[in-house]
């Protein structure tokens, strides 16, 4: 009933507005006044389409420059212990946590590696050490 009243309402102020006018030119003026806004309401919608299409590709730009940021820092560390592992004396192997004197004896004998992840692909050292390994270079 209420939705039923607004329309009516709606409908005589409406009325009351465009009454002093013909009808060819009411409907001509409502018909122009939809057009209009029929056009702004699209011209938006193509603009909110083309901003979400360039947030959209920045975001992107973003995202690769991160993960480049990410691969480098984690090619450095990579690159440290794969060094670390390849010339560090016994102490200097032994100073790392998680590697006594057994383990450090085992990485000398095993030399050289062509990656970090050697020292687990040859069973010296479990993921979990291997792991810490990456976290204190990380810090360092």
């Amino acid at each position: 009933m209420k939705a039923f009243l607004g329309g009516l309402g709606a409908g005589i102020a409406l009325g009351l507005w465009f009454a002093p006018r013909s009808g060819e030119e009411t409907r001509r003026q409502l018909r122009d006044r939809i057009e209009k806004f029929g056009g702004t309401v699209q011209q938006r919608a193509i603009d909110i389409r083309d901003r979400a299409e360039q947030v959209g590709r920045r975001a992107s730009e973003v995202a690769r420059d991160v993960a480049s940021e990410i691969k480098q820092a984690a090619d450095g560390v990579e690159s440290a212990v794969l060094d670390r592992l390849n010339t560090g004396s016994r102490d200097q192997l032994m100073a790392i946590q998680g590697i006594g004197p057994i383990t450090a004896d085992k990485i000398i004998a095993a030399r050289p590696f062509t990656t970090a992840r050697d020292i687990v692909d040859r069973g010296i050292v479990p993921g979990a050490i291997f792991q810490d390994l990456l976290r204190e270079f990380k810090v360092a």
